[in-house]
């Protein structure tokens, strides 16, 4: 699930005019700003999902990688060490215990590492 799927799902009891208002908001204020209200409350996660979503893409559709990595399949290896951690974050974070999300926190960070190593060579 997208980290801000609940702005786009209707709330129980909620009215259908207050709830097309609150998705067309969210819309708007993305396109005018490229981010939302409802994105700020839950930055990190929005954060998580957008560098994931958008890692993933250039992972899929990319057609080099900086000289540095050497190999297509070492940089294709990076891509998802960055990806992976970020995406489970932004999904699943709020439905995790103490333990997993503190591990999974350890991994987000190792992916955020790597991403300032490598964010130079993020172009296709």
């Amino acid at each position: 699930m997208r980290s801000d799927a609940w702005v786009h799902k209707r709330q129980r009891g909620e009215n259908p005019l207050s709830h097309r208002r609150r998705v067309w908001r969210h819309r708007r204020q993305r396109a005018e700003r490229g981010f939302s209200d409802y994105d700020v409350w839950n930055l990190d996660g929005y954060l998580a999902q957008t560098i994931a979503d958008t890692v993933k893409r250039l992972r899929e559709t990319d057609h080099g990688y900086p000289a540095d990595v050497g190999s297509m399949v070492a940089w294709h290896d990076i891509l998802t060490r960055i990806e992976t951690p970020l995406r489970m974050w932004a999904e699943c974070h709020h439905d995790m215990d103490s333990e997993e999300e503190e591990r999974w926190m350890r991994r987000c960070l190792e992916s955020l590492e790597l991403l300032k190593t490598h964010f130079f060579g993020l172009w296709d």
